[in-house]
This record gives C-alpha cells, sequence and structure tokens, in this order.
C-alpha cells in the first residue's frame, strides 16, 4: 500500500458504508503519573489516516495565536501506550501532533496510560483493537492489516471525510466524545452520503450538505447507536450532552495545559 505524505494530494475516492465503533470504544484506563518528553519521529501512529485539511486548519490557527501573542503551541501531554521494544504508541492527538511536526516542533510531552512490552507484536495490535485504541482503516474508510499503519505521524495518509468531520464539529454540527477516535464515527457517515468529488471541489458546499445530514440525526440516528461512552449526538438547543469520560483524558482535562491546547476546538485535540 502507497503512504503518502502529508504534504501530498490523495487522488483515490472514497466509498463504502458506515463503520460504527460503537461497543469498540473504551475510555482510557486509569493514568500513570509517568510522563515524560519524547521526540516526535519516536512516536508510532495508532491509526493509518489524518484529514490533511485539518491539518492545515491547525497550523493556521496556532500561526493566528502567534502573531497575537498568545504562543504558538500550548503545552501538549499526549496519551500513549508502551508496546514491543519500548515504542510508544500514540492514543489520540494525532492532528496536532502533525500540525506540529510540519512546524518544526521536536518533541512532546507524553502520559502513560498502559504498559504492554510483555506483549508480541501481533498480540499487541490485537489487544489495542479490542480496547478499541487503534484504527486500522485506510483513507477509503477499508479495514487493513495492523502493518498498514504507518511507523511514523509522517506516513500518515490523507482522509478527506476526517477534515470534513472535524470541520462539521467545528461548526457545531455535534458533540465530540473525549474517547479516542469517536470521531471516526461520522467521517465514515459522511463518506457514504457526501460525494467526495464535492469534498475536493467545494469544501464549503460539502460542509453545508453535512449540517444538513447532521440536523436529521448523523450517524447516532442512522444506525441507532446507543453507546453511553460516546456523545456523537448533533448539538441541538435543549438537547442534553455528556462529552466526559474516564481515566486519563479526564485527569488531563483539569489541567491548565490541557485547556490552553483544546480550547480552540472544544474537546479532545486528535
Amino acid at each position: 500500500m502507497r503512504q503518502v505524505a502529508i504534504s501530498d494530494t490523495v487522488a483515490s475516492r472514497s466509498t463504502g458504508p458506515l463503520r460504527s465503533l460503537a461497543g469498540a470504544i473504551e475510555p482510557f484506563a486509569t493514568a500513570r503519573r509517568d510522563r515524560h518528553p519524547i521526540g516526535m519521529r519516536e512516536l508510532h501512529p495508532t491509526q493509518m489516516t489524518v484529514g490533511y485539511r485539518e491539518v492545515a486548519e491547525r497550523r493556521r490557527l496556532r500561526r493566528a495565536a502567534a502573531a497575537a501573542g498568545d504562543g504558538a503551541f500550548p503545552n501538549l501531554i499526549v496519551p500513549v501506550v508502551l508496546g514491543p521494544g519500548g515504542r510508544s504508541y500514540i492514543l489520540d492527538r494525532h492532528h496536532e501532533l502533525c500540525a506540529r511536526a510540519v512546524e518544526g516542533v521536536a518533541d512532546v510531552q507524553v502520559a502513560v496510560v498502559d504498559d504492554l512490552r510483555r506483549l508480541e507484536l501481533v498480540g499487541f495490535w490485537r489487544t489495542l483493537d479490542r480496547r478499541g485504541w487503534c484504527r486500522p482503516q485506510d483513507a477509503d474508510g477499508q479495514r487493513q492489516d495492523y502493518s498498514y499503519i504507518p511507523t511514523t505521524i509522517e506516513g500518515l495518509a490523507d482522509d478527506p471525510f476526517r477534515s470534513l468531520a472535524r470541520a462539521l464539529r467545528r461548526a457545531g454540527g455535534y458533540v465530540k466524545n473525549k474517547a479516542p477516535f469517536s470521531d471516526f464515527l461520522w467521517a465514515d457517515f459522511l463518506r457514504g452520503r457526501v460525494p467526495r468529488t464535492l469534498v475536493d471541489d467545494d469544501f464549503e458546499a460539502a460542509l453545508r450538505e453535512a449540517l444538513e445530514l447532521a440536523r436529521n440525526g448523523g450517524p447516532v440516528a442512522s444506525a441507532g447507536l446507543r453507546n453511553p461512552k460516546l456523545d456523537l449526538r448533533p448539538k441541538t438547543p435543549g438537547f442534553p450532552t455528556n462529552s466526559s469520560a474516564n481515566g486519563l483524558l479526564d485527569a488531563l482535562s483539569s489541567e491548565a495545559a490541557w485547556q490552553g491546547s483544546t480550547a480552540e476546538h472544544g474537546g479532545a485535540v486528535t
């Protein structure tokens, strides 16, 4: 499978039905207070894609903040799990890490959620998959072998529907849960309903179409999801939401560093 650099354009067309994450996503385990800096290139992704447009938007927002004197990159703590060979596997913040890497940030603070160094590689990936801590789906939403997950963040491919889902959330289309990979549910929902050509040629029109789909209930209404750990419902006046999740992300959300890096995005930075 061809890996595409973050600066490249992906030309493949995306099709496929909703691939639900409900029941697979679990909140992170209670955080170990093991935090330390690590080089960007030492971080191993647990997914195959990001949205390049979303990465560019993160860079634009950071540069605007820097120009306003607010600092380009607030402190960020990245949850990781230790895997075979002691490698740190990212559980969240893939978009934010990509934006920082392109801007030349060399290292980042990580917090170790779990130590799975005892497992061999296949068993390690299966454990992450069972916990909902990895996402081996390509830019077309199709599941691939774990070996296709890139070994560095520079190898993450572009999925335009990830960018569309993020733009939809930023526009108030839905509330994101802090559990990892919950945005994928919306990306896969939109993939089957908004034409890829529209996303590529007229992103604003695609966003308007996505907002209309969100008003009709989005993937929750479509798939009949009732997982209390997910909060993917549209933002509707008077519609109660619950965006909290147990474990590490709740622990981090109370810290100033976390608040600084998530304020623009209304939730976890992934």
